[in-house]
């Protein structure tokens, strides 16, 4: 049974990138995971997950998606994010992992700072980009992942060349069609960082008894607050969490 290592403030671990060309790319069935499953966690890398057949629920910091065949979504890098099966039904879907620094990331040069940092650290900044399939840009991206795959299976000589040029075509369609047009974002809500915090008393006090009061005030919150904040970024209440990691680990 499949399972995602996190540590414990849900960042994955374990990650099987090199660490010299971080890119990865394979298939899956979402009965690999336990309960059909993928927790939530999140990554530095940048995730792209695209279903082949079936569905999916998708789940992320401030969205929500049911994704069918033909459809995927984007998951920028240190974005919470999780996924489970539709209605108990089976799921083969692609998935996409890739460092920005395949594109040019860096705090350095014009093609960092003009068109990738401020994607990916910057003001501009996303959680997470839908594709629904419908449009031809979206097709268009979706085509150059399936030769992504290609390419990374074959590893033909000079393979990590062309993987890096379809990436950058991929963010270049990225780029003409949603992220030119995106607004000056402002400062995040500091309540969205307290997730991290909630995970981590949960985490470290899993050896005895957890209340809900308890994460509250961990994260110096109400615990209606805390409820919400939960459901909206991890899918689940608290204490669904707690179980749900306990079983886990045992």
């Amino acid at each position: 049974m499949e399972h995602i290592e996190r540590n414990q403030d849900k960042m994955e671990t374990g990650m099987f990138l090199d660490e010299d060309f971080a890119f990865y790319i394979y298939e899956r069935r979402i009965s690999d995971y336990r309960d059909g499953e993928v927790l939530s966690h999140w990554h530095i890398e940048l995730e792209f997950i695209l279903v082949l057949e079936g569905c999916l629920d998708y789940i992320g910091e401030n969205s929500e998606y049911m994704l069918s065949e033909g459809q995927g979504v984007l998951v920028n890098g240190n974005v919470l994010h999780s996924y489970r099966r539709k209605e108990m039904k089976e799921c083969r879907y692609l998935v996409m992992i890739f460092h920005p620094s395949l594109l040019g990331y860096s705090n350095e040069g014009r093609i960092s700072k003009k068109y990738i940092y401020p994607y990916f650290a910057g003001n501009k900044t996303f959680l997470d980009i839908c594709l629904s399939g419908e449009e031809a840009w979206q097709k268009e991206y979706i085509k150059a992942v399936f030769e992504a795959d290609r390419i990374f299976e074959a590893q033909a000589k000079g393979y990590e060349l062309d993987l890096q040029m379809t990436l950058l075509r991929c963010w270049r369609i990225l780029y003409e069609n949603v992220l030119c047009s995106r607004p000056v974002q402002p400062e995040k809500d500091t309540k969205d960082e307290l997730i991290y915090k909630a995970v981590k008393y949960i985490r470290e006090h899993m050896g005895g008894k957890i209340y809900l009061s308890d994460i509250a005030d961990a994260c110096s919150i109400s615990n209606t607050e805390c409820c919400r904040m939960f459901k909206r970024q991890v899918g689940q209440s608290p204490m669904e969490y707690v179980k749900k990691y306990r079983i886990k680990r045992s």
